[in-house]
């Protein structure tokens, strides 16, 4: 095994999972520190199975409908509550009335839909198959 892979594992045991280090020699006991990250923060599972979100791409797509909304840089405070919140105030209220009449808000796009549906399926089967088979299937449906 590398250095830099000895590295990564050391990482990832320290960050995410455990560490388990030893005791006195004496009492020849060993205990766990606590991870950096506990595991309901990185854990993705009740998100899948509950239609969340796995990205911020919608914080994103926010900032990027805002910029081109105000279409300035380095506003003043005043202008960006004038101009930016108010404005972006108002667009929210209307997509909000819109939805309460009935409305549906458009849907994501077909591909990233199918994606999502193909892992909430997987995810689903955890614990029903062998874990090998349960990580291949959730592995070919995630990209970077």
């Amino acid at each position: 095994m590398t250095n830099s892979l000895k590295i990564m594992i050391h990482y990832w045991h320290h960050s995410l999972i455990t560490l388990r280090t030893h005791g006195l020699e004496e009492q020849r006991r060993s205990r766990r520190i606590p991870t950096t990250f506990t595991i309901e923060l990185w854990d993705c599972y009740a998100s899948v199975l509950g239609d969340l979100p796995k990205t911020n791409n919608v914080i994103e797509g926010w900032h990027r409908a805002y910029s081109s909304l105000i279409d300035a840089f380095h506003l003043s405070i005043w202008d960006f509550i004038e101009f930016g919140l108010r404005l972006d105030q108002s667009l929210r209220q209307l997509q909000v009335e819109q939805y309460l009449s009935g409305i549906e808000p458009p849907a994501g796009r077909k591909m990233y839909r199918q994606a999502a549906d193909r892992l909430k399926k997987n995810v689903g089967k955890y614990g029903q198959i062998l874990i090998i088979d349960y990580l291949r299937s959730v592995a070919h449906n995630i990209s970077f």
